[in-house]
């Protein structure tokens, strides 16, 4: 319903070239780099959710997958380097810049998301807790997020970005650090408030 919605307001609200009388370019589609991607990354997102359930490569079919997301990755790689018109133009990775803003953009999502993960299954798993706990426990996050990106967005024209940058990393590193002491014993406010802590690193 969220995806209508928004095709809606998409369709209504972004402007038609040829209404204005312009002509638009004919787009080449890399339909093989589109293609490759989908397929790779597909199958490297059922390797990594299936894995455990079927013990990794003792499956054949968790081997079939993976082979699939490396030949299919590899081949999007290549021949997105190789092509005028690329669907993702892996060349901009040469820029300094770009090329250390994704790889930390990379460990931020690797360590938000993953956490994400566990902490319903460790406080569902081992501590007994329903789902709807387990979400709760997520919940004040969201909510520091949200109450944070706007005071963030309005201090960022003011503020050096490479100041939150940093404040976002070491508060993302202490949050994890004091995650690496749960335990069966860990309370119900504990892993809120670190929760919380570590949520107001995605703000900055």
């Amino acid at each position: 319903p969220i995806g209508i919605m928004l095709t809606v307001i998409a369709w209504r609200a972004i402007p038609d070239d040829r209404a204005a009388g312009t002509h638009r370019r004919r787009i080449d589609f890399d339909y093989l780099g589109f293609a490759l991607l989908i397929v790779g990354m597909g199958a490297l997102q059922i390797v990594l959710d299936r894995g455990q359930e079927d013990d990794w490569f003792s499956s054949d079919l968790i081997v079939i997958l993976t082979i699939m997301a490396v030949v299919c990755l590899a081949g999007f790689a290549l021949w997105e380097l190789r092509r005028a018109d690329p669907i993702v133009d892996l060349a901009l990775l040469k820029h300094r810049n770009f090329a250390v803003g994704n790889l930390l953009l990379f460990v931020l999502g690797f360590t938000l998301m993953g956490s994400t993960v566990l902490v319903p299954l460790f406080v569902q798993t081992l501590l007994g807790y329903t789902a709807t706990d387990a979400g709760l426990v997520l919940s004040p996050g969201g909510f520091a997020i949200m109450l944070l990106m706007p005071i963030t967005g309005a201090l960022s024209n003011k503020i050096d970005g490479r100041v939150f940058i940093a404040i976002g990393l070491v508060a993302g590193a202490l949050a994890l650090f004091h995650m690496a002491g749960f335990d069966a014993t860990t309370d119900y406010s504990t892993i809120v408030i670190v929760r919380i802590y570590q949520s107001v690193s995605l703000a900055f």
